[in-house]
């Protein structure tokens, strides 16, 4: 302990024998050496193997030693040496709750604790109580098996050494495989195959070499390592060195340097192998040495070339995006971080001008820039939808050549550019120092012309479009998710304007998106509250001027009491799906104002507007039936309503429940006529049984021949197919008049009454009716 043992096998050198006498370094290698040979022939049960383990590590060491084996889960001491604390005797069981020992079993290396007191992973309480101050641990480890551990202890701090922890790794190292092998010879052959099995399954090469004589011996395994053949080859340090990578070699200092590492040295190195490949190693070398002299440095080798590639595939993949080999969403951040740092610092004007409201009149003079391209392919989805996603995966491939080579092509920037894929659909073009707005822009429609060029992707014909969404930064006050959340906003707009465009980010998109999640706070809070109101404005047949029915209207009440229109909130219920439950809502409440009515003995029917996403819902048909039996309502009097823009030619899910509704006397109708697909083909193909014009005609009734013909043509169109005809928004005794002679049914807006919460509407309206002022809206 600390040299104390060494000290002990050093003995007196008697007086004319110097030339006998074996170095000290010698003496406690050979007592070492003669541990493990006992350790080896004893046996033949792993107990056995353990008691002389600790007999061994205790006339070395000359501390305290334990074996603990694991058993059932917990660890059984198995031998002692020395003298231990009365409660760790022989037989006693214990669960792997010291830091020390969990820590040693699961690493599998060696632990050194010189101070328990000062030990932060252990209980120094229980150590107090136990006597010990300082422990050295090792694992009893053969391949992947824990046997248990090796344990020297002692009552003073530091009393123990690394070079005892070494000596006990040693130890180990020799009893672990006897223990696995127990029921095999223990003579020194076997103990030699044991130890060349352990070689072999880590494959790590071991030297050794004569600093006096220059003498360098290799294992088996280091002749395999090195590709060297042990019949024809010497191994030397000359021809190890003249193997190693230049910067690798260190033939003059090799002595010294492992000298200055007296726990041992630990290093990575290159090597050419004769087969012209590069091998990675690590090698591990410790010097003994006598006084000032270096004497024998002896060490292992392993190759883990395969490891490190690994390793380096495993890195680039955590780098790259596994469809297009893009870079992915981490390396783009740390590219943008990097390219802002370069920027010039944040100024009052730069902030002005690029928090202002349009981000297009930054000077180019202000530039250099960083500017982010935000590109998202136009209708991907229906690629994957009907050709399937292999053709999908394909088309990102294909697509992410093509940016990158459109950029090797230009010069587009004083740095290179970083294409990288988002996910989906999406990629992002980095322009880490652009000249200006301008130049960044003139980037992204050279994109837009290579992705739009026809293309062949398995065998199928295509035309690819895309919307690129750009936004700049001109000082390094600015951030990356900035950036990103610009350039999507920007994105969005050109989508919205078309698809295959480029829009920039201005400071009104970042009011119009901060405005739509107020709206959609508003309106989940309003959900939540259930301050959702339903109001009902009658509609009237013109020619008998007899209330016939209401449409249910949805408003919502603001948090300051304010009733809200739909144009305020219906978009972003659209939007987020929440029209789903708003619609179901209003359906209920629609059919719950009929039952009661019905109470009343009045025959009316009511129209509920619903969005075609809700009507082609699975379940949605018999969620109506539902509501009509629970409140015990006639189906003749509940009609629906969709806009015409939320219908397409062609069929669709809604088109479908619209077929089947009907035959159950379920009418439903295209409300906002003539905003959408108005085309006689297209009214042949909808199962419905009314319509309604817009008030954007209704509004121009004014007597003129021109507005009064595209209306009566409307009519005309829609008696043709038999339905029946609804005017929405008359406001003037005139409108009805001219509607009423042009044959038209029914009609309502704010001449026939406001939408009201409650009360029944006047049965007619004949008698004291009055128009709404002029431009307002029912």
């Amino acid at each position: 302990m600390v040299d104390g043992w060494r000290e002990a096998l050093q003995e007196p050198t008697v007086m004319g024998s110097t030339a006998d006498a074996e170095p000290p370094a010698g003496r406690w290698l050979k007592a070492v050496v003669e541990a493990q040979q006992h350790i080896a022939r004893s046996g033949p049960g792993a107990v056995d193997i353990a008691v002389a383990l600790a007999e061994e590590a205790h006339r070395v060491l000359g501390c305290t030693v334990l074996v603990p084996l694991l058993d059932e889960g917990g660890l059984r001491i198995a031998a002692v040496a020395g003298d231990p604390p009365p409660s760790l005797g022989v037989g006693r069981r214990f669960e792997v709750l010291t830091a020390l020992t969990e820590r040693t079993l699961h690493s599998g290396e060696a632990v050194l604790c010189q101070d328990t007191s000062g030990e932060s992973s252990i209980a120094p309480e229980l150590f107090n109580m136990l006597g010990i101050r300082s422990a050295a641990l090792a694992p009893l480890r053969y391949g992947a098996v824990s046997l248990g551990v090796v344990v020297a202890l002692a009552p003073t701090t530091h009393a123990v050494s690394q070079e005892d922890c070494d000596v006990l790794s040693v130890l180990a190292f020799s009893a672990a495989p006897a223990m696995v092998g127990s029921t095999i010879e223990t003579d020194l052959a076997g103990e030699r195959l044991r130890l060349s099995a352990t070689s072999t399954l880590t494959g790590a090469g071991q030297w050794r070499w004569d600093a006096l004589t220059d003498d360098l011996q290799w294992s088996p395994e280091m002749f395999a390592l090195t590709g060297l053949d042990p019949v024809t080859v010497t191994p030397s340090l000359r021809l190890w060195e003249s193997m190693l990578h230049p910067e690798d070699r260190r033939y003059d200092d090799l002595a010294a340097a492992v000298a200055a590492n007296p726990d041992g040295l630990l290093e990575t190195l290159r090597l050419r192998h004769p087969d012209g490949t590069w091998r990675e190693l690590v090698a591990w070398s410790r010097a003994i040495v006598e006084g000032d002299v270096v004497t024998c440095v002896f060490g292992a080798t392993v190759d883990v070339t395969s490891q490190r590639g690994a390793e380096r595939e495993l890195a680039r993949l955590a780098a790259r995006d596994g469809v297009t080999g893009l870079a992915n969403r981490s390396v783009l951040d740390d590219l943008l971080r990097r390219s802002l740092a370069t920027l010039p610092p944040p100024s009052d004007l730069l902030d002005d001008v690029t928090h202002g409201d349009v981000a297009a009149d930054l000077p180019d003079a202000l530039g250099p820039l960083t500017a982010v391209l935000l590109l998202d392919l136009d209708r991907f989805k229906l690629v994957n939808d009907t050709l399937g996603h292999t053709v999908g995966d394909a088309l990102l491939v294909a697509v992410a050549d093509r940016l990158t080579a459109a950029l090797e092509l230009h010069d587009v920037s004083d740095c290179s550019p970083t294409v990288a894929r988002l996910g989906g659909d999406e990629f992002v073009v980095l322009l880490p120092w652009v000249a200006g707005v301008e130049a960044a822009c003139d980037v992204a429609g050279w994109l837009l012309e290579e992705v739009r060029h026809p293309l062949v992707i398995e065998g199928q014909d295509m035309v690819c479009t895309a919307s690129i969404g750009v936004s700049v930064a001109s000082h390094s006050g600015r951030s990356g998710n900035e950036l990103f959340r610009e350039a999507e906003l920007a994105m969005y707009r050109a989508k919205s304007a078309g698809r295959d465009g480029v829009a920039l980010y201005d400071g009104n998109l970042r009011a119009e998106a901060e405005a739509r999640m107020l709206a959609e706070r508003r309106l989940r809070t309003a959900i939540e509250q259930d301050r959702l109101v339903a109001v009902y404005q009658p509609i009237v047949r013109l020619d008998g001027e007899q209330v016939v029915g209401v449409e249910a209207l949805m408003r919502l009440i603001d948090d300051d009491g304010r009733m809200l229109l739909p144009e305020g909130f219906i978009d972003v219920a659209e939007d987020t799906g929440l029209i789903v439950e708003l619609d179901h809502r209003m359906l209920e409440r629609g059919v719950a104002k009929l039952a009661e009515w019905i109470e009343q003995d009045v025959d009316l029917t009511v129209q509920v507007n619903v969005s075609a996403r809700t009507l082609g819902l699975p379940g949605f048909e018999e969620r109506v039936h539902e509501l009509l039996a629970q409140y015990g309502v006639p189906p003749t009097s509940l009609q629906l309503e969709l806009t015409e823009t939320s219908l397409v030619p062609g069929g669709s899910p809604a088109q479908d429940a619209m077929s089947r509704l009907a035959t159950v006397g379920i009418r439903t109708g295209i409300d906002d006529f003539g905003t959408g697909y108005s085309a006689l083909a297209y009214l042949q193909d909808l199962p419905v049984s009314f319509i309604k014009i817009d008030r954007a005609f209704v509004s121009r009734l004014d007597g003129t021949s021109r507005p009064s013909a595209v209306v009566r043509a409307i009519v005309q169109l829609a008696h043709a197919h038999g339905y029946r005809v609804t005017a929405e928004g008359v406001e003037s005794q005139t409108q009805a008049d001219l509607l009423r002679d042009m044959g038209c049914d029914y009609a309502q807006g704010w001449l026939f009454g406001r939408p009201a919460v409650q009360g029944l509407p006047q049965r007619t309206w004949g008698e004291n009716r009055r128009g709404a002022p002029a431009g307002q809206r029912g």
